[in-house]
């Protein structure tokens, strides 16, 4: 447990709002992960660098999930696969400018933080994952799904 009262004002606060953070993971730095005790996520390689064509998105299978993985101006990133409006693939979708736009239904989401870009103050987003790239290798950070149904 954490004791508050070495953590600042600050650091208390920004804990706060990591805990309840739908993105958490993908905001965190490794020293966050140290500094607040958080079970960092285990990195599982998905893909090799040269799988994903520069302005798409592949899908992989990873802890239970199915995660798309886009390729955008030299970087890659990950989101959810399954579109939040009906379920489309968004790997499958259009890769424009650092969107990714539904195949089914064209609603746009921001590949780099899963906003959704036809009503970006909106709460819909979809989740994104912390990328890591290991020579050739693609990981991505998904935490196990609980088989345990919220009540």
């Amino acid at each position: 447990m954490i004791q508050t009262s070495i953590l600042s004002r600050f650091d208390t606060f920004r804990l706060a709002v990591l805990r309840r953070s739908r993105i958490r993971d993908s905001i965190l730095s490794r020293h966050d992960y140290q500094r607040f005790k958080i079970p960092m996520p285990d990195f599982i390689n998905v893909a090799k660098t040269g799988d994903i064509p520069p302005g798409e998105g592949r899908t992989y299978p990873v802890e239970g999930r199915m995660i798309a993985i886009f390729f955008v101006d030299g970087e890659y990133f990950a989101i959810d696969d399954a579109c939040p409006h009906m379920g489309a693939s968004l790997a499958a979708g259009w890769v424009d400018d650092g969107a990714v736009t539904c195949p089914w239904h064209a609603w746009r989401f921001c590949v780099k933080d899963g906003t959704w870009l036809d009503n970006p103050k909106s709460n819909l987003k979809t989740d994104t994952y912390p990328i890591r790239i290991e020579g050739d290798d693609i990981a991505v950070a998904v935490k196990k799904q609980d088989s345990t149904p919220d009540t």
